[in-house]
């Protein structure tokens, strides 16, 4: 009976130091000691400086209100990083962070944990099954503490810089990503608790999206990547071949480029109204206004001027052989105010106008002629 009694009191004694030598405890971060500079070597092969490290204070409730404590100098476990490399983590001041105490004087900060006052950001969609990542990056307001000295007002996240993939949805749908620079749906509402799909992120902000084969978004196609401005001007790039541009200020459209499967390239200054923003319900060409200028396969050029009557106004054409056609059904003027014009052929120049009586004639030359060689003609008073 004694002897059970010695190996209770000993195995007790066992499991607590094994407590104190490998334990883990919940921090509160209060001072983040990031690495800013190589360290310093010393004499005694040891160096000065911070290895990404915090100062926090334990969250033990067993203490008494207000008194708090301190652990200092805690390391940071990291993940994908080699000497001057990779992506540093660093958790923010007021924190709660997870810490692992080996050896009885090591700790290190293994990660931190959400709590009430620390939501993390909303994934709308997800279940047992799809799990969307969101990677939202946001800039730092310092959070106040209460009368007990805990960090319970964290303000809300603002101006966020958002990377999201949605994971498959039931039928293969889904394995959409987009960037979002400043998001606007996320500053407007920042628990992002209706950020379903790509359609999500419209209006408001720059962002790129690169959609799969079976999109989430209704804006937009299959397989499209597409960058949209903050100004509403936007670019996408289609399976199909077709490459888009198009400027906007404030979501109106000005002008744009297209390329066209064939080859073909449109290039006109202004674009029709295409939806909330350009894509959506199709892009801003063909529209009977501005100017266009297209460029064919073969070599053919087409320049119009649509503002007089449309496509039935004057344009010039140039021909995959090189013959030049001008059709305009107003007058044409030729003026240099410095220089000689030059009219050459290698056959003949034909000047064609009707004649509106018997004696005047629509080709109407202003000025003294001069005529080198021989003059042909009918009848006249010359």
């Amino acid at each position: 009976m004694i002897g059970q009694t010695r190996l209770s009191r000993l195995t007790d004694e066992t499991r607590r130091d094994q407590l104190q030598v490998n334990r883990i405890e919940i921090v509160a971060v209060e001072k983040i000691l990031p690495h800013i500079e190589p360290l310093q070597r010393t004499m005694d092969g040891g160096a000065i400086g911070d290895l990404d490290q915090i100062d926090g204070n334990l969250r033990d409730r067993s203490m008494p209100i207000g008194e708090h404590a301190m652990r200092w100098r805690v390391n940071i476990l990291q993940r994908n990083h080699g000497r001057f490399a990779g992506h540093p983590y660093t958790p923010r001041v007021g924190d709660l962070a997870v810490i692992l105490w080996y050896s009885n004087e090591k700790g290190v900060l293994l990660g931190t944990i959400p709590n009430v006052e620390q939501e993390t950001v909303c994934r709308p969609g997800c279940n047992q099954k799809t799990y969307d990542q969101v990677w939202k990056f946001t800039p730092w307001d310092r959070p106040s503490k209460d009368g007990d000295r805990n960090w319970t007002a964290h303000p809300l996240p603002r101006n966020p810089d958002c990377l999201k993939w949605w994971d498959e949805r039931e039928g293969g749908s889904g394995r959409d990503w987009i960037f979002v620079k400043n998001c606007k749906p996320g500053n407007d509402e920042p628990r992002c608790k209706t950020c379903t799909g790509p359609d999500h992120i419209l209006r408001g902000c720059s962002w790129f999206k690169a959609l799969s084969e079976n999109s989430l978004a209704s804006c937009g196609k299959d397989n499209r990547t597409w960058h949209h401005h903050l100004s509403g001007s936007t670019m996408f790039f289609d399976d199909d071949g077709v490459v888009y541009i198009e400027n906007r200020v404030d979501e109106v459209p000005k002008g744009h480029i297209k390329f066209f499967p064939d080859g073909k390239i449109e290039i006109q200054s202004r674009s029709k109204e295409s939806g909330e923003v350009c894509g959506c319900d199709g892009d801003g060409s063909p529209i009977i206004e501005g100017a266009r200028i297209t460029l064919e396969p073969d070599g053919e050029i087409w320049i119009n001027n649509l503002e007089v009557d449309g496509e039935d106004s004057g344009y010039i054409r140039i021909l995959p052989d090189g013959e030049i056609i001008v059709i305009t059904p107003r007058k044409i003027s030729i003026v240099s105010e410095e220089e000689d014009i030059l009219i050459k052929a290698a056959t003949k120049i034909t000047l064609d106008a009707p004649l509106i009586d018997e004696v005047t004639s629509m080709v109407h030359n202003h000025g003294n002629q001069r005529i080198d060689g021989h003059c042909y003609h009918h009848t006249c008073s010359c």
